[in-house]
């Protein structure tokens, strides 16, 4: 079986005949019918009743019809893929995006932005801290969203905005004066509940109170449940608990060396590697992300 065969099975069922389908391929009409007796002889089925003035499909032609007829498209779209991959773009964009990132502007740009190259895969990967650019500098990512902590490689980045990052717990379960302040030795009675550092090679211990108690989670909605349950304090966004701030089933305080802090966020991508059309036009595009 060949596509010839099956875009000549096409043409005689959309032109309604064998000799309208030879004038439509510029071919004889006994070319035609000597492919179809082919095709059929292969497939051990009859295609056509031929016993009617007007050519009509068999029961089982049809059926094979409907199938020749997904064939033919699936061909096409493997021809317009291989224009678009011998063009150069990239068949896969992978960002890496630290999870305490605000999402909705930033998604809304991906679905805008990959509706302009629909045979480019996204792959988004979330991750904590030094996680990002780990995944950047061993080229498991094009581009990723980070505070940029300490790059190995020289990169490009792009200012995109600062993340507020306060300390909170539930209703009193610290033990804050009136300030809503606690000394450290106090706080280190309590356990701080955090997401651990995605990156093999870099550590957070920066963000850790030392000497205290720790509970890890997996992600940061299940770190917001914990603290609003009273299993311990720790760091969040504010664009994540602004609800629970407002409505009082979180609560931010203050210690020492410890409060709310400003961390700003950049796109990141690396200047030693050749950037391909897909992954260029993104990044021109993140020039104009605010959020």
């Amino acid at each position: 079986m060949t596509l010839e065969q099956i875009h000549i099975l096409k043409t005689i069922v959309d032109e309604g005949s064998f000799q309208a389908a030879a004038d439509k391929l510029w071919k004889t009409q006994p070319a035609i019918s000597m492919s179809i007796n082919k095709l059929e002889t292969e497939l051990g089925l009859q295609l056509f009743d031929r016993g009617h003035r007007k050519t009509t499909l068999t029961a089982h032609g049809q059926r094979i019809y409907e199938y020749a007829e997904q064939m033919l498209i699936n061909a096409e779209e493997i021809t317009s893929l291989s224009q678009y991959l011998n063009e150069a773009h990239e068949e896969e964009i992978a960002i890496a995006i630290d999870t305490i990132c605000p999402l909705k502007t930033l998604l809304i740009l991906f679905k805008n932005f990959f509706q302009s190259y629909p045979k480019t895969r996204l792959k988004i990967n979330f991750e904590v801290l030094g996680g990002t650019l780990e995944r950047l500098e061993q080229d498991k990512a094009h581009i990723v969203i980070s505070n940029l902590g300490s790059p190995s490689s020289p990169l490009d980045r792009i200012p995109l905005w600062d993340i507020n990052m306060t300390p909170v717990c539930a209703p009193n379960s610290l033990n804050l004066d009136d300030q809503n302040y606690i000394s450290t030795n106090k706080l280190k009675r309590s356990p701080q509940i955090v997401i651990p550092e995605t990156s093999e090679a870099r550590s957070n211990s920066k963000s850790l109170l030392q000497g205290g108690q720790r509970h890890y989670v997996s992600d940061l909605e299940i770190k917001k449940e914990m603290l609003m349950a009273g299993l311990g304090w720790g760091s969040m966004p504010q664009h994540k608990i602004k609800n629970e701030l407002a409505s009082g089933q979180l609560i931010s305080f203050n210690s020492d060396h410890l409060e709310t802090i400003s961390i700003p966020f950049y796109a990141c991508r690396r200047q030693d590697k050749r950037h391909g059309p897909v992954s260029s036009a993104l990044w021109e595009q993140l020039h104009y992300l605010h959020i």
